[in-house]
């Protein structure tokens, strides 16, 4: 091989490299929705929904006291 083939295929696999992270995280920008059970709601009165900062609290508001053991 030549090196002008050598040095073409090494240019074409870093600029691969190099692009791979923008396309898969393109993919990863998608908003997932999430569908609540309903069934749930029995239990579950209130919870923190939407997008929040992974140093935020998460609340649950149980619909009634728990009465089990402890």
């Amino acid at each position: 091989m030549s090196k002008r083939v050598i040095l073409a295929l090494a240019a074409i696999v870093v600029l691969t490299m190099i692009a791979i992270p923008f396309i898969s995280h393109s993919k990863k920008s998608a908003v997932e929705i999430t569908k609540v059970d309903p069934a749930f709601s029995a239990y579950i009165s209130a919870f923190t929904s939407g997008t929040i900062s992974n140093e935020s609290y998460i609340r649950v508001s149980l619909a009634s006291d728990y009465t089990g053991p402890i």
